[in-house]
């Protein structure tokens, strides 16, 4: 039985409880009452399922964003960041700009006296601990190259690279949204290395407004680059883009044998 207030009781009254006072008050039968009663609790349930369906789907985008690798992140939002250098800058090469999560790290700019095919190249230096990226950088408005597929190549080599070097290129949307990026990362140039030649493949759709691209280093060493250059390759040509692997179409290794 439920324990209803006496007259002049002042109580704050739920819904379920609202409904139950009008409904024995009308004189409504038993299975009735509890019929509607039934309802009420259902739809109460299912909205208050659905508010948790959306904060868990909100914390599993969360989630699945903190697992992008940090540097790959970072420099696929380079274009939104107007700059990211801080601190004293040295002269760059005409036309490139000193970008990075961490540039103020790393020291970039020609090297006369390192060059390849008769071209003096430029460099990226590590020079301080430091925990992230320096890349020296450009980019271009999209409009000569929509609809079409770009390569981008150049001559590096490198000196005791601790963690990772190479070049890039990234595709931007009229929105700066994402259509196209490569850094390497997955066939990184790594210790020391003479002099040779590494490519970056991407399709450039038709709402394309931006190309940014360059070459990287993270952690210790230093690596150089020249003989860059920027061109349209036919379909035949595969692309580099770092898009999701393809899922397999069945588990393997289950045993951990190989």
């Amino acid at each position: 039985m439920l324990g209803l207030p006496r007259g002049g009781d002042a109580v704050d009254q739920s819904p379920i409880v609202s409904l139950t006072i009008g409904i024995l008050g009308g004189g409504v039968s038993g299975s009735v009452c509890v019929a509607l009663i039934n309802q009420l609790f259902t739809r109460e349930r299912t909205r208050a399922e659905a508010k948790k369906l959306a904060a868990e789907a909100e914390e599993a985008a969360a989630r699945a964003e903190e697992v992008r690798s940090r540097t790959t992140q970072t420099m696929a939002e380079a274009n939104l960041l107007e700059r990211g250098e801080t601190g004293p800058q040295a002269p760059l090469p005409t036309g490139w700009r000193k970008w990075g999560d961490d540039a103020s790290a790393y020291e970039m700019g020609c090297d006369a006296g390192t060059v390849h095919n008769g071209k003096r190249s430029g460099y990226v230096k590590w020079r301080r601990p430091n925990a992230g990226f320096g890349t020296m950088m450009q980019d271009i408005r999209a409009d000569n190259c929509r609809g079409r597929r770009l390569r981008l190549s150049a001559y590096a080599k490198t000196r005791e690279v601790e963690k990772w070097a190479g070049i890039w290129m990234r595709i931007d949307g009229p929105k700066s949204e994402l259509l196209g990026f490569d850094n390497m990362q997955r066939r990184p140039i790594q210790g020391t290395t003479e002099w040779a030649k590494y490519e970056v493949v991407l399709d450039v759709p038709e709402e394309s407004a931006q190309i940014a691209f360059g070459f990287l280093l993270e952690g210790r060493g230093q690596v150089w680059c020249t003989d860059m250059a920027l061109e349209t390759v036919s379909q035949s040509v595969p692309t580099t883009d770092l898009a999701p692997e393809e899922a397999s179409m069945s588990p393997v290794n289950l045993d951990f044998s190989v």
